[in-house]
């Protein structure tokens, strides 16, 4: 049994680094094979997007192997409640992840949901979400006037980047936040191949045996997993255009800078993008 015991503040993956019982697992990997996954949350006072969106990806990838997984929810009342309003206990329950706890919504969220954890299945369902994350956004007080629009695009660059390299067997989720009064937190992610394998894709690129490398190179205008010289500026644009995290295998990228913790990884790739605030 591959037990995971998530700190009192989760905020992102890499706060698992020293926290699995074994050697971290990939459960993409072809000897992944555990009797069964248990992703204890119980400890938990903070479980930001990109570490709820990993426990929605990681809990998929070891359903989609066949394998058995639990979720133990946070004891925090108020933790299951703001949960609950993003989408979270759903998002696994549709994976077939059994869910043990009180995950009842009591109390109230600390973040406004703008777009709750959802699986985007295609362009359509994308631009109809970009389409539905401005308006909100735009009856949101405190929003500046420019971010609805910035946010809906860089939903949009993101969802469809996943969509068109991930080839992710789960899907690929997304969630959009209101942090504060003003700041607008976008996250994606997918249980894909990785952006160092979907970059391998275009024999233009360079081999890479790094993640960190290659995140750092897809941030860069021009570079992108297929050979069309009119692709490849979605990553750029959105790193000019918002504080930009990018966490793909083992890479771990914060505004363009390597901020990598060796031995941690996320099964795919996440992107948060931060817009507004102070």
């Amino acid at each position: 049994m591959l037990e995971i015991r998530a700190p009192r503040d989760f905020d992102a993956p890499a706060r698992l680094a020293s926290r699995f019982a074994r050697r971290y697992q990939d459960p993409r990997r072809d000897d992944f094979a555990p009797d069964g996954v248990v992703i204890d949350l119980r400890d938990c006072a903070v479980i930001d997007p990109p570490a709820a969106l990993w426990c929605v990806v990681y809990a998929s990838l070891v359903r989609w192997k066949g394998i058995r997984c639990r979720v133990l929810a946070p004891n925090d009342p108020t933790l299951c409640a703001e949960l609950a309003a993003q989408g979270f206990f759903s998002a696994l329950s549709s994976s077939g992840t059994e869910l043990h706890g009180s995950i009842e919504p009591r109390g109230t969220a600390r973040d406004s949901i703008v777009f709750p954890i959802s699986d985007i299945a295609g362009a359509v369902m994308s631009e109809a979400a970009g389409y539905e994350i401005q308006g909100r956004l735009q009856q949101t007080n405190g929003i500046s006037a420019n971010i609805p629009g910035l946010v809906a695009e860089i939903f949009f660059e993101l969802i469809n980047n996943a969509l068109e390299h991930s080839e992710s067997p789960v899907g690929r989720f997304a969630t959009v936040q209101v942090r504060g009064q003003s700041t607008v937190l976008c996250t994606v992610a997918d249980g894909g191949i990785g952006i160092t394998e979907s970059l391998g894709h275009n024999p233009a690129v360079p081999s890479l045996r790094q993640d960190q490398d290659a995140v750092l190179l897809a941030l860069e205008e021009g570079i992108t997993g297929t050979d069309s010289p009119t692709r490849g500026i979605g990553l750029n644009w959105v790193s000019n255009a918002s504080h930009l995290i990018v966490h793909s295998g083992d890479g771990l990228v914060e505004d363009g800078r390597d901020i990598t913790p060796r031995g941690v990884t996320f099964p795919g790739t996440l992107v948060l993008s931060i817009c507004g605030g102070g």
